[in-house]
């Protein structure tokens, strides 16, 4: 039943008109997508079916490699139609990932999850990388537009929550960091930016270099009954329905296409 599911969203989700134009914008430039390639691949990533959330609508922000914001947009149709809070965390999110990722060595926010604990390797992160306030300069009315206030300039913010993932061009170089907010829990979150970054051609990493089961960046489960990861990069299971999705994504939206 949940293969059929499947199968019905991945239809679904790479329309040929949206998919085929995003990719082959992307791949052709070798280069971060457009405000508008942006915003019509996120809207296709929205819905409970596909990401394991409640179907809310989502922030997508990306980084370049000096963690400079260089798009912000939503998938509802004005600014309030998603959490505001999803803005400045979202780009965290991309932040986060840029920052720590490299041509041989990636990991997503969810894996920080246990590093960034109380005696854990990374567990003072969060303080290391203080937001700017240019998250948070008006005037409101351009979020998520070409105009965007935060565009140009570097937010900072290092968080674990799920929903980001470093960008690689089809050379398998790091050009940036993508960052999806909005879902009632970031396990959706980041399902849906594992999607995302493969319709924008822009997940060519090199099997082997992060720590999940797949030698990828995706989420991990490995909790025990006491809350401790087996491989050091666990985190929380958000739903059944998310786990089930988040174990599937290396099959059916594989790394690549270069590797």
């Amino acid at each position: 039943m949940f293969q059929k599911t499947l199968a019905k969203v991945g239809k679904s989700l790479l329309a040929v008109a949206v998919a085929s134009t995003v990719a082959t914008a992307a791949d052709a430039r070798n280069d971060l997508p457009s405000h508008g390639e942006l915003r019509r691949a996120l809207q296709t990533v929205v819905g409970a079916e596909v990401n394991g959330g409640a179907g809310l609508e989502f922030w997508a922000v990306i980084v370049d490699r000096d963690n400079v914001v260089r798009t912000v947009v939503f998938s509802g149709d004005d600014r309030s139609s998603q959490l505001p809070i999803g803005r400045v965390v979202t780009t965290a999110k991309a932040t986060t990932v840029n920052a720590l990722s490299l041509e041989n060595f990636v990991v997503s926010n969810p894996q920080l999850s246990q590093p960034t604990l109380r005696n854990g390797l990374f567990q003072n992160l969060p303080d290391a990388f203080p937001v700017s306030d240019a998250g948070f300069r008006g005037p409101a009315r351009l979020f998520g537009t070409r105009k965007d206030p935060m565009i140009g300039r570097i937010q900072g913010g290092a968080t674990a929550l799920g929903g980001g993932l470093a960008l690689f061009n089809d050379d398998g170089e790091v050009i940036g960091g993508l960052g999806i907010g909005g879902e009632v829990h970031p396990c959706a979150d980041h399902n849906a930016a594992w999607i995302l970054r493969d319709m924008l051609g822009l997940d060519n990493l090199p099997p082997g270099i992060g720590f999940s089961e797949t030698g990828d960046d995706n989420i991990v489960h490995d909790l025990d009954e006491n809350g401790v990861s087996a491989s050091g990069f666990g985190t929380v299971e958000c739903s059944p329905e998310a786990t089930a999705i988040s174990a599937a994504l290396p099959t059916i939206y594989p790394i690549g296409p270069n590797y």
